[in-house]
């Protein structure tokens, strides 16, 4: 392409060269009489590009399919975290984000009941993004329908924990919060895509 355009520079000059010398001649009618030669450029040919078109067809047809759209790798898990000697049963409070995906999680809700009236602390998601310990707080609200503990509204977000690596969820009481104990539990919802 560089030659090219070294060619078509070359030839160009070429013809501005021969129209000034045709401009400076001073015999107008000799001029008249006996045109200058034209100047041909010859161009290289190009070679073709390596290019494969293939055409849609009933009998061939292109298939198209987005891999990487959130609905075809959905994600989603239930953690729990806990305080005093209460159980949250089989629900993990952590998990290994798969190795060979990347998670992308999209919101975050849940809620912590207690018998304890005075019960708060800090909700908090923890998880390796790009090689550092990231800490997610999630915010709280009073919870209306017992009165007592709090909940986790929706909170939408976008946190990529590394491949392998562990997301945990965890609930650390204020001082002289939660005495009768607290259970918290989240649910994460997202995607995997390709790494």
């Amino acid at each position: 392409m560089k030659r090219t355009l070294q060619i078509c520079g070359i030839a160009l000059s070429l013809i501005l060269v021969a129209a000034v010398l045709g401009s400076l001649s001073t015999d107008s009618a000799a001029h008249a009489a006996k045109p200058a030669p034209p100047v041909v450029a010859q161009l290289p040919a190009v070679p073709p590009l390596p290019l494969t078109i293939s055409t849609n067809s009933n009998a061939n047809p292109l298939f198209v399919e987005d891999v990487d759209n959130p609905a075809r790798q959905p994600f989603a898990i239930n953690m729990c975290n806990v305080t005093n000697s209460l159980s949250c049963g089989n629900v993990p409070h952590e998990f290994t984000a798969p190795t060979n995906r990347r998670l992308v999680i999209e919101q975050i809700s849940g809620e912590c009941p207690s018998v304890d009236p005075a019960a708060v602390g800090v909700a908090e998601l923890t998880a390796i993004v790009g090689g550092t310990g990231v800490v997610t707080v999630l915010p709280q609200a009073p919870n209306a329908a017992l009165g007592v503990g709090f909940i986790i509204p929706a909170t939408q977000t976008r946190i990529y924990p590394d491949p392998g690596t562990f997301v945990d969820f965890g609930f650390n009481p204020a001082a002289g919060a939660g005495g009768s104990g607290i259970v918290c539990n989240v649910s994460l919802i997202g995607h995997t895509v390709r790494p």
